[in-house]
């Protein structure tokens, strides 16, 4: 569906798993949500509410930041996994590059995670069109989640590189 729910202020109160579960009956088939939202809070509330997911629910995360090295994210990757309950996240992205380490090596560090089978698509967030270009010639990009909203318009040669090449904004 084109609608998706984030969860970035999800914690795990009866309130947050009812907003869940009724998503989902709604027809609601993403969700999304970071290691970081509410310091791990919001996956591990995902986990006990919606886990095992019904055929069709994509479950994305997000991990690494502006200061991550590719050598630290196993260990995120790890316990998204463990938070989510799952064995393979559906679509993991890169939350933000590090300025200071080549944007190939953070994706070559994802796609050794796809090759593992422990995530099953590769995203991008908060990139250009520069990065997602690099990313691309070391595995396969299928989304980008950059702000895009009514106020904040200065990704739109991003979108239409994303339209052109098939890549979901």
């Amino acid at each position: 569906n084109r609608l998706g729910l984030g969860t970035n202020r999800i914690t795990d109160t009866p309130e947050a798993r009812a907003l869940l579960q009724r998503a989902v009956e709604l027809g609601v088939n993403f969700i999304d949500t970071a290691y970081r939202y509410t310091g791990g809070v919001s996956e591990t509330t995902i986990g006990n509410t919606l886990a095992p997911y019904s055929t069709g629910l994509v479950v994305a995360t997000k991990g690494g930041w502006s200061e991550t090295r590719p050598d630290e994210m196993r260990g995120l990757l790890e316990e998204s996994l463990r938070r989510l309950q799952t064995d393979c996240i559906d679509l993991y992205q890169l939350h933000r590059v590090n300025p200071d380490v080549p944007i190939e090596d953070s994706v070559n560090m994802l796609k050794q995670f796809q090759d593992e089978g422990k995530i099953c698509h590769i995203g991008l967030s908060e990139v250009n069109v520069e990065q997602l270009e690099r990313a691309q010639k070391v595995a396969t990009i299928v989304s980008v989640q950059n702000e895009y909203n009514v106020a904040v318009r200065k990704h739109e040669t991003l979108v239409d590189y994303c339209t052109a090449h098939g890549i979901i904004f």
